[in-house]
């Protein structure tokens, strides 16, 4: 048998003032897990952590024997020889224990026998079979608990609320060192799900019943009631919420009510913005929300924001469809004024869309917009109506909001219009972006993104199409080094915007302090008319700083074949996925 020994130096002080006694504990002959139960019943550590008088410190001694027996009892050590002194040196204490466990109880029978509804049930089986597994393995008391423990907890999880132990027993022989269990347990019935009772409130019972996972008579789950709960969190609706049994039903009525008690949200909700980014200059937004517009769950928002280079304002108002979790529609209507070097636009747009998520999958959204753009690029300038019908995908997934180690995000959108369907012209457009994080331990991320677009158009419809549906590359999100959206087909030397994208990116970031990291990276892309066409590079290195809303990215890039005086600063701020 292995020796460990541990040795803890205890200071004390006496009530009148003066030090007392230090107390050394010397434990040989047992093996790291015996130690640990011993320390524990022994409570060694509150010793240290409490003053104590030499007469305490002589009380502990007499009774640690019998703690020491009792910790390896609970190991399945009965009949364990344990020797003991108590040496004093000046003012010193040492307490010293020479334990033998000897030889362990063994598990010689497991007898588990489950009456009621529950007998068929695979779960109690499942609890029969683990049990039953633990014959000839040595005793340990918290297996004995861990069966008990598990029989009642599957009881309240799954409804079998009148479930009870008609035997319990742990039986011992030490001079055989053999150690029988034997468990009666009988569950009952089963109980179902009831009538769902919901509180008055601002919010109507109808739509708060589309929220429920499980139907009247579905039996009763605890998951489907944290469940329940959960949704009703998620929504935009609720401050809090009470989900619980209600009044136990009698006789043989085995349906059991549910109630639900919610406190909603407030109606209005202001949100204000002030922000800085290299693409946009300074910015101001707002939005109002009304979140309790109706009791069956219809909201509004309008929105507005203010920059240097572009000017936009919007009403879109929600409604749920019989997931109001999952399933939403909405109207909107937009107005948009971008004004940059290369480009100038006006855009109206008025569109409805479904936006559905399916639980641990993709979110889609099905959608048909109506666009009215005045714009002026390169040679062209005009005004463009469009009615474009579309379908997206998108997901993201990350084990953190601020500083994911792992996680990805990505999006499909397909869309288009067609010249003899209140349009003025024909297209198809593809846009898909990604992004990825992965962590090398917890300093270390790399993080890589792309983005690829394409257009199917005309050459001379392409003349007519707006900016807004043109590929531009560069800038803060695309290729650091060069100044938003001047990578694309040049026409006269401007900038006019590409049937294509394809951009790629890779980073390497090195967080050397708490809140705060480095980064190397390297971007690579353009918007062109071909893809013979050149992708430009940009190279760089960065700071972040990791904030609550998102890390804020300061970044030093330089372009292509560019001299050191040539380097771009990007400025940018918002969470990694």
């Amino acid at each position: 048998m292995s020796s460990v020994i541990v040795l803890v130096v205890i200071c004390f002080y006496s009530t009148d003032g003066v030090a007392a006694s230090s107390l050394r504990v010397v434990i040989e002959g047992v093996n790291s897990e015996q130690l640990d139960n011993i320390n524990a019943f022994l409570k060694i550590k509150a010793m240290t952590e409490d003053r104590q008088s030499a007469e305490a410190i002589e009380y502990w001694f007499r009774k640690a024997p019998n703690k020491i027996n009792t910790a390896l009892r609970a190991l399945g050590y009965y009949a364990p020889e344990i020797k003991f002194e108590l040496d004093v040196e000046s003012e010193d204490y040492i307490a010293k224990f020479f334990v033998s466990a000897g030889e362990p109880v063994l598990i010689s029978n497991v007898d588990l026998i489950i009456n009621g509804e529950g007998r068929a049930d695979k779960n109690f089986i499942k609890i029969i079979s683990d049990a039953k597994a633990l014959q000839g393995k040595k005793l340990n008391h918290a297996y004995y608990e861990l069966i008990k423990g598990s029989l009642s907890n599957y009881s309240v999880a799954m409804g079998y609320f009148d479930a009870e132990f008609i035997k319990k027993e742990l039986r011992v022989n030490p001079d055989t060192h053999q150690a029988f269990v034997e468990i009666i347990f009988d569950s009952g019935k089963r109980y179902l799900f009831g009538n769902v009772q919901i509180a008055e409130g601002k919010l109507d019972k109808k739509f708060i019943r589309k929220f429920i996972p499980f139907e009247y008579g579905d039996f009763y789950n605890s998951e489907q009631i944290i469940k329940l709960r959960s949704r009703l969190l998620s929504s935009q609706y609720f401050e809090s919420v009470s989900v619980r049994r209600g009044i136990k039903p009698q006789g043989n009525e085995r349906h059991w009510p549910v109630i639900i008690e919610y406190k909603t949200k407030k109606r209005d909700r202001y949100d204000y913005g002030v922000g800085y980014g290299t693409d946009s200059g300074v910015r101001v937004s707002f939005v109002y929300s009304n979140r309790l517009a109706t009791a069956n769950g219809h909201r509004y928002k309008y929105s507005a924001s203010i920059s240097e280079t572009v000017n936009k304002t919007g009403f879109e108002y929600m409604f749920p469809d019989q997931d109001p979790l999952n399933d939403i529609y909405s109207f909107s209507i937009d107005y948009e004024r971008e004004e940059l070097d290369i480009s100038i636009s006006e855009k109206y747009s008025a569109g409805i869309q479904r936006r559905h998520v399916k639980e641990g999958d993709w979110t889609r959204i099905v959608y048909l917009k109506y666009i009215e753009e005045r714009f002026s690029v390169a040679d062209d300038s005009g005004c463009s109506t469009l009615l474009t019908p579309g379908i997206s995908w998108l997901q993201s997934k990350s084990n953190s909001r601020i500083r994911p180690t792992k996680g990805w995000r990505a999006s499909l959108d397909l869309f288009g219009a067609y010249e003899d369907l209140l349009s003025d012209l024909s297209f198809l457009q593809l846009r898909s972006n990604f992004k990825y994080i992965f962590g090398l331990g917890e300093d270390v991320r790399l993080i890589g993104r792309g983005e690829f677009g394409g257009t199917y158009i005309t050459d001379e419809d392409f003349s007519q199409l707006p900016p807004s549906l043109r590929f531009f590359a560069g800038g803060d999100n695309s290729v650091r080094g060069y100044p938003f959206k001047t990578l694309s087909q040049f026409e006269d030397g401007e900038a006019a915007g590409g049937r294509y994208i394809l951009t790629g990116s890779m980073e390497v970031e090195y967080q050397f302090i708490q809140d705060w990291g480095v980064v190397a990276f390297i971007d690579m892309g353009n918007a062109f008319e071909s893809f013979q066409e050149k992708l430009y590079t940009g190279r760089g290195i960065g700071v972040r700083w990791f904030s609550p809303v998102g890390p804020l990215r300061l970044d030093f890039a330089w372009p292509e074949a560019g001299e050191a005086k040539d380097f771009r600063i990007h400025i940018s701020i918002g969470p990694d996925l």
